[in-house]
């Protein structure tokens, strides 16, 4: 009898612990995120889709070659870079931001109405402000995050960020930008 009420009385204590530990498997929605969390996702997602947009505007207006090169790589890494966020937003069920916000979008509309050498210092000049936030958001993000899967991924794509950033820098001094050995 005594073994009976002895194992009734630690099933007792066990199943509130076991119930702890698969409550990640429970089927319960995730905690909402964090206000930096949020800040991050929305910040993230308009810069990459920015860089998106305005390279493919640099694609059609440039006629220099520099220019068309870097807005290419924009164009190639940033749909990586975007495909991934995707992924990991719906998977930790992150909403993303349906559009540009206004200020991206008025840069947009610059863009749009400037032609020739005005147009390559105007992008370029864009271009390394938002890798200069973008590199910034992302280190802060990587240390002092609270989603670790955001945050390895804030890692793991901040190298690229710098590298575009050295390209930026290089074409604003129009010179050709060193890339990094990976």
């Amino acid at each position: 009898m005594k073994r009976i009420t002895l194992a009734v009385a630690l099933l007792t204590l066990a199943l509130p612990a076991m119930a702890v530990a698969q409550g990640s498997h429970s089927g319960s929605p995730p905690a909402a995120p964090s206000a930096e969390t949020e800040k991050f996702v929305h910040t993230a997602a308009n810069a990459n889709a920015f860089e998106l947009q305005s390279s493919q505007i640099a694609l059609r207006k440039t006629t220099n070659e520099q220019v068309k090169d870097f807005a290419h790589l924009m164009i190639k890494d940033h749909t990586r870079i975007g495909d991934e966020f995707k992924s990991i937003a719906q998977k930790q069920n992150l909403q993303l931001p349906k559009g540009l916000g206004s200020e991206s979008q008025s840069s947009l509309k610059r863009l749009q109405s400037e032609s020739g050498t005005r147009f390559d210092r105007t992008y370029g000049a864009m271009m390394l402000k938002g890798h200069q936030q973008a590199v910034k958001l992302f280190q802060s993000y990587a240390q002092n995050g609270d989603d670790l899967r955001l945050k390895q991924w804030a890692q793991q794509t901040l190298p690229t960020l710098q590298e575009h950033l050295r390209h930026a820098e290089a074409m604003e001094r129009g010179s050709p930008a060193r890339t990094s050995a990976r």
